[in-house]
């Protein structure tokens, strides 16, 4: 599962674009919605077939979250028992907004009693 954490600062991205200058919330949807089709589908049981979220034989799993309404907890909501989990931080830049990102990663750390954390790799921007 891949997550995509956005925060203020600007992108930098789509000078060219017909919407130069898009922020980093902007970006990150655009990015979660794209990286799955570079993984290619799974095979699903019958019964996730009839489920009407066909995100769901996704290889890559992704989501966009704004840092400003990010929570303590938000990397392990919908976490299944063998997800591994790639953070990517873009434009996490303020003090309240970095508060908040390592808050978050700090969060399973302190939970759990053992060193096996589903988050894998944080990934950042020159912004952060």
């Amino acid at each position: 599962r891949v997550i995509f954490v956005s925060g203020s600062a600007p992108s930098g991205y789509g000078k060219t674009s017909p919407e130069p200058d898009p922020t980093w919330d902007v970006v990150s949807k655009q990015l979660a919605l794209r990286l799955p089709n570079f993984s290619g589908k799974q095979l699903l049981t019958t019964s996730e077939e009839n489920n009407d979220d066909n995100s769901n034989n996704n290889i890559i799993q992704t989501e966009s979250i704004e840092v400003s309404v990010l929570e303590a907890n938000e990397f392990l909501k919908n976490k299944k028992r063998e997800d591994n989990i790639i953070v990517v931080a873009l434009g996490v830049s303020t003090e309240e907004e970095e508060r908040r990102f390592l808050a978050a990663l700090d969060y399973y750390q302190e939970k759990k009693n053992d060193s096996s954390s589903p988050i894998k790799a944080i990934l950042a921007d020159p912004t952060c």
